[in-house]
């Protein structure tokens, strides 16, 4: 399982100021017993670029999400991944 944390910069701009700031993210996260890698500084809008890096770079086949809506001005987050039929929700 690799996961992504967003920078306090990326949260900040999206949504709001995070309540746990990176350091305290990450340690969270690489805590995680079925964490295998982290990506720190994910970015909360992930361009097509990045997503394809992703993929190549940490052989990721899939990415998830609740199934919480993430709409940003009007978009959602996700969709460069939706429409490259890499996403997928978990409830």
């Amino acid at each position: 399982l690799v996961v992504g944390v967003n920078s306090d910069e990326s949260i900040t701009k999206c949504k709001a100021a995070p309540l746990m700031n990176n350091e305290e993210r990450l340690a969270m996260v690489q805590s995680c017993k079925f964490v295998d890698e982290v990506i720190p500084n994910t970015p909360y809008i992930m361009s097509k670029e990045y997503i394809d890096w992703v993929i190549e770079t940490h052989n990721v086949d899939y990415i998830v999400h609740g199934d919480d809506p993430c709409i940003v001005d009007g978009k959602d987050v996700y969709e460069t991944a939706k429409r490259a039929g890499k996403f997928r929700t978990i409830p």
